[in-house]
């Protein structure tokens, strides 16, 4: 009976263990507009990422027809996220705690006089050509 117990007590250990959900919202007005985080293309406003680092992250957000926006945020990690307390919620709490990180930015339409839609479109295309670059940098040195 003992070593019974002891199985059973091995099998629903996993079932109590805790967890954190970390998320990351970035939200634009007006929606749709491409997301890039840390020079990643993630998708399209609303989205959200999950993410396992709290610090600094860059965000570029842009839609045709509107102005980029560029922001630096610094994610903060909640109070339970602090040590000690965050090995407790991390393994022994039995339950899951999300913490969702919210930004919300907001997109100017283009200003004519400012940049073109063709000189926006170039930027882009060489926004998108040193992308390619920087990864294939990343392949080749091993990063």
């Amino acid at each position: 009976m003992i070593r019974f117990q002891r199985l059973l007590a091995v099998l629903l250990l996993p079932l109590l263990t805790g967890c954190v959900e970390r998320k990351l919202l970035i939200r634009s007005d007006p929606e749709g507009a491409v997301v890039l985080l840390d020079e990643d293309r993630i998708g399209e406003t609303p989205v959200e990422v999950p993410f396992v680092y709290y610090g600094t992250r860059r965000i570029a957000v842009s839609k045709k027809g509107h102005r980029p926006v560029f922001r630096t945020i610094e994610l903060h990690p909640p109070w339970y996220q602090y040590f000690p307390l965050d090995f407790f919620f991390e393994v022994i709490f039995p339950f899951t705690m999300t913490d969702t990180q919210l930004v919300d930015l907001e997109l100017r339409p283009h200003v004519p006089g400012s940049l073109t839609e063709e000189e926006v479109d170039a930027l882009e295309q060489r926004g998108a050509v040193l992308e390619q670059r920087m990864r294939e940098a990343l392949r080749e040195g091993g990063g």
